[in-house]
């Protein structure tokens, strides 16, 4: 799970804890909303906790923190779904045939596949798996660009097998925003041919749908279902170039049914959570920016107090007082769940294309969309 978007919405402690400043973060006093942990009276005590041999006080902040946000994030999203539905349902699957007899006559020096997206805001493609299916065994070195020219990560290397298919499993998954604030996006999957491609289809070409790359045209504004579904986010296509500097150039309309001889598993889906946060939380123009670190904070609080009472250590349970601390924690976790529910209750659905509200008929009525 991505925490970064809640990087810093709470400090560890607001002083300088000098008896423990060999070991603490250097962003242990940057707070973005202002709240500290250590500022709750009763946690103080968490001093009380460090094992000097294994962890300290900032190993145990840092984490609670951490783990704060990501019970935040779990949290949240499951109460979103109760007031709102997903306008785009996510699909997991593979794109593209992973069998072929017949060879691919490219003329050009590079080729691959062009990958024209939807624009949906939080929307998201990860690749999770790139299969090849080739003449020859031996190996491609497969680059992504998209259509403003930027390369995207490194290059990847991927292994051939003479007229067999060959799966390539990601150690890192890939992750590709379907919206850009700039225009619409393309990604072009691409390598240098010197090895004949199969000539393998986007699909089986066995049903009522029919995959034709058309950009004056894209198939996504129509719904589709099954395995097909992964048409609802992006459109698929083959393409030659002699050229890996013109992708910000307008490209052919139109783009050929074949894979060139590669085959995807991926997931196509909206990033719910970026209904409350997007790229970093902004305390001025949001106003559920301060619940949500109150929140944070309240869960992160209520996870030391529960470190605290349950320590084994005996000399630790004699310096609290460990009646009043849970009676804080309960407190704490009743904050907490008002906060959550609040915050999931006022979010507005403008702020990404992923939910739909729902009406008192329990049907859906989609938002405005920026």
């Amino acid at each position: 799970m991505d925490i970064s978007c809640y990087n810093n919405i709470i400090g560890l402690s607001s002083s300088g804890c000098g008896c423990y400043a060999t070991e603490r973060p250097e962003d242990y006093n940057t707070s973005l909303s202002g709240l500290f942990i250590t500022d709750l009276e009763l946690l103080k005590q968490i001093k009380n906790l460090e094992d000097c041999e294994n962890t300290t006080v900032w190993d145990i902040l840092v984490n609670c923190r951490n783990n704060a946000i990501r019970s935040f994030i779990s949290d949240t999203n499951a109460l979103l779904m109760q007031n709102f539905s997903l306008e785009h349902q996510p699909f997991y699957g593979g794109i593209g045939q992973n069998k072929s007899r017949d060879l691919r006559s490219i003329n050009e020096l590079y080729a691959g596949i062009r990958i024209d997206c939807a624009r949906i805001n939080s929307g998201v493609m990860v690749i999770n798996e790139i299969g090849t299916i080739f003449g020859e065994s031996g190996t491609i070195t497969l680059q992504i660009y998209n259509n403003f020219n930027e390369k995207i990560g490194s290059d990847i290397i991927l292994t051939t097998e003479s007229d067999k298919a060959s799966v390539h499993i990601l150690k890192s998954p890939i992750e590709l925003p379907l919206f850009s604030k700039h225009g619409k996006l393309e990604y072009y999957f691409v390598y240098l041919v010197s090895n004949s491609p199969k000539s393998n289809l986007i699909n089986c070409n066995c049903g009522q749908f029919k995959p034709v790359f058309n950009s004056e045209s894209p198939y996504y504004t129509r719904r589709h279902v099954g395995p097909n579904a992964w048409a609802n986010f992006i459109m698929v296509g083959g393409f030659e170039t002699d050229s890996l500097t013109d992708f910000d150039q307008d490209m052919p309309i139109n783009a050929s049914s074949y894979m060139n001889g590669l085959f995807l598993t991926l997931e196509l889906k909206c990033k719910v959570q970026e209904a409350l946060c997007q790229g970093s939380l902004d305390f001025e123009g949001n106003p559920l920016a301060i619940s949500m670190a109150y929140a944070v904070l309240y869960k992160a609080a209520e996870l030391i107090a529960d470190a605290i009472l349950k320590s084994g250590d005996p000399d630790v349970q004699t310096l609290v007082n460990a009646e009043a601390l849970a009676d804080a924690r309960d407190e704490w976790i009743g904050k907490y769940n008002e906060m959550t529910t609040y915050i999931a209750s006022n979010v507005s659905v403008q702020t990404s294309d992923c939910l739909c509200e729902k009406n008192v008929f329990g049907l859906t009525s989609k938002g405005v969309f920026s």
